[in-house]
């Protein structure tokens, strides 16, 4: 292993792939709609922000990098929570006899599912603070 990776670290990759698997589980006929495209793009970007986390990031290079990282990452995560759903999939659920979720079940879903990504985006943010004060560096 090349850096320590601090155990609330490893709860939050395992938080963030049960959130990914659970999405994966239920989109998969419908993989390449741009929602869903959108959230596998952020989920892939908010792990590697978390990865990243553990480095120490020396060269400027790097560090704007992972800057550029963190505004990519928070672009993607509003497309993912604004975007809204393709009405295939709403009339495909409607079809199977699913009953339509509750506004408390909405809320409650994307608060679960976008926590670990707003933790991670918080503590890539702090870690960036420094990196900002010298942006456009090399």
């Amino acid at each position: 292993m090349l850096t320590e990776i601090e155990w609330w670290g490893g709860l939050i990759f395992v938080w963030l792939g049960l959130c990914y698997w659970s999405i994966y589980a239920t989109c998969k006929e419908h993989l390449f709609d741009l929602d869903i495209l959108m959230t596998h793009i952020c989920f892939l970007v908010s792990g590697s922000l978390l990865a990243m986390f553990f480095y120490e990031l020396s060269s400027n290079l790097f560090q704007n990098i992972y800057v550029g990282l963190l505004l990519f990452a928070i672009i993607t995560f509003l497309l993912m929570m604004f975007l809204p759903d393709s009405q295939e999939r709403k009339e495909k659920s409607e079809a199977n006899g699913e009953p339509p979720a509750t506004k408390a079940e909405e809320l409650l879903g994307t608060v679960v599912l976008g926590m670990p990504m707003l933790i991670i985006y918080g503590l890539a943010g702090y870690k960036s603070m420094d990196y900002l004060a010298n942006f456009g560096s090399f």
